[in-house]
């Protein structure tokens, strides 16, 4: 049997308020589009073969994302690995965390992942345990809308000596 990576739990804020998706789009789709991850109605989803497979979303404003919340379209046919990862200017992607879905949560799946200041966010599905179909019926961000990040203390100049 082949040795699984530990899952490294995330321990921090988790919650907030719901972060307002203003654009969405994927690397591709089946015909069941990237929109319907955020539109509200879990009856849509969006759908697409093959690994390496993203949903990248635009958050309206700067914010504190604190957890990614995944409605999985049929979740019992299939196990799905992804990340979270975030970015500056949806082009330069972090990740965040690696996961596996749950096959017997319908509904929500909540996944906890580290306080991020960022406009982007993307789930990056890396492969699924049967058959190579991804679908996410509903993908929501929790955090804090309209983030301003600490100032950073002021850095302490030494004395110039004086001139001789």
């Amino acid at each position: 049997s082949s040795a699984s990576a530990p899952v490294i739990e995330v321990n921090d804020a988790v919650g907030g308020s719901v972060l307002k998706v203003v654009n969405v789009d994927a690397r591709g789709d089946n015909g069941n589009l990237a929109r319907n991850a955020t539109d509200g109605d879990p009856a849509t989803y969006w759908g697409v073969v093959g690994r390496q497979q993203w949903i990248r979303c635009e958050l309206e404003s700067l914010s504190l994302v604190r957890e990614v919340k995944i409605t999985w379209y049929k979740p019992s046919e299939r196990a799905t690995r992804f990340t979270v990862q975030s970015s500056n200017d949806g082009v330069q992607w972090k990740t965040l965390v690696s996961r596996t879905s749950s096959t017997t949560i319908e509904g929500p799946e909540s996944y906890n992942i580290p306080d991020t200041a960022t406009r982007w966010v993307r789930i990056l599905c890396t492969g699924t345990s049967s058959n190579p179909l991804t679908t996410i019926s509903e993908l929501t961000f929790l955090g804090e809308p309209r983030y301003t990040a600490p100032a950073p203390a002021a850095a302490v100049e030494a004395p110039t000596p004086p001139a001789k």
